[in-house]
């Protein structure tokens, strides 16, 4: 493993301060400890929760006719791809 070099500082009210340095303590660790497995935990959820679209039967049904349907370029589409091809070549 690499070793630690990256850092985020935060800056906090001391009551804030306060309520981590006893969470930690009442789960044997120190404060930087405690945030860290607790942000890294909630960073992985977001990221979860994030990566994932979630779709009823009916919305799901939709999905795959759109996908099943002609996927032809429309002339709009062509046009911005004319665009966009002009200006970055």
């Amino acid at each position: 493993m690499a070793a630690k070099g990256a850092r985020i500082d935060l800056r906090l009210f001391s009551e804030q301060k306060d309520l981590i340095t006893q969470a930690a303590a009442l789960e044997g660790k120190d404060a930087s400890k405690f945030v860290l497995d607790n942000i890294l935990t909630k960073a992985r959820e977001v990221i979860a929760r994030e990566s994932v679209i979630e779709l009823n039967i009916n919305e799901m049904k939709r999905v795959v006719e759109i996908l099943q349907q002609d996927s032809s370029p429309n002339a709009t589409l062509r046009k911005a791809v004319e665009r966009y091809k002009k200006k970055h070549g």
